[in-house]
């Protein structure tokens, strides 16, 4: 199939659902392992980059004592915060110590809830589909135009809040992306809605500079699986 005539499937909530979904379930530690699940079951996942762990500073959103406790001990276990100015305090943590951020992050629910925080841990999976069609990017391409999907993970405030970019390289009306999407709905860690499914088509819409060309996306019917 020539380049100009691919066209894909797209799953990505709108920006009026802040781009995503909150875990199913919604307890953060009874979630974070089905995210862990989910990905190595499906998908060949990329290292790891841009951790950033936030240890939000003593405000009104915020109880002093729990949060010189929080950063404290965010020093003892990341070594010294990456920028020392500001109200708050932030590390890059290296993909070593990702489980241990994860934990560290988990541990806000051994505190009194505050309005916000105490802490924020976010980064991202880049990854394919494992057993599933793939079409060879240009180099440099990200996203739509690589067929490569993310899943993006903010952790703190007791939730764990994903933002998903699901790309399905095949034609929406095929039975192979229908089938596929099927089978790893089980095990996905948000509940699909079929309101948020896209057709990705070269065209007037979003410049990609990897693929060198337009995409636009299109909402699909909501009964588009049926």
């Amino acid at each position: 199939m020539e380049e100009q005539h691919i066209e894909w499937v797209v799953y990505q909530p709108p920006k009026s659902a802040d781009f995503g979904h909150h875990s199913l379930p919604r307890d953060p530690r009874h979630a974070w392992p089905k995210v862990k699940s989910f990905i190595s079951d499906f998908a060949e996942s990329e290292p790891v980059e841009n951790v950033s762990l936030t240890c939000f500073g003593p405000d009104y959103w915020v109880d002093r004592d729990i949060a010189t406790a929080r950063a404290n001990e965010a020093q003892q276990l990341f070594g010294d915060e990456t920028d020392p100015s500001g109200p708050h305090r932030h590390w890059f943590i290296a993909e070593s110590q990702l489980e241990r951020a994860v934990e560290f992050a988990l541990d806000d629910d051994k505190f009194p809830k505050q309005q916000i925080g105490p802490t924020s841990l976010h980064f991202a999976f880049w990854f394919y589909w494992r057993d599933c069609k793939r079409v060879a990017p240009r180099k440099g391409a990200k996203g739509v135009e690589a067929g490569k999907s993310s899943l993006g993970i903010g952790l703190g405030h007791r939730a764990l809040f994903l933002q998903p970019q699901f790309i399905f390289q095949a034609f929406w009306e095929s039975d192979e992306v229908k089938e596929f999407i099927a089978k790893i709905e089980p095990a996905c860690p948000f509940r699909f809605r079929d309101g948020y499914f896209k057709r990705a088509i070269p065209g007037e819409g979003r410049w990609s500079p990897g693929s060198g060309q337009w995409w636009k996306l299109i909402k699909l019917d909501e009964d588009w699986r049926k």
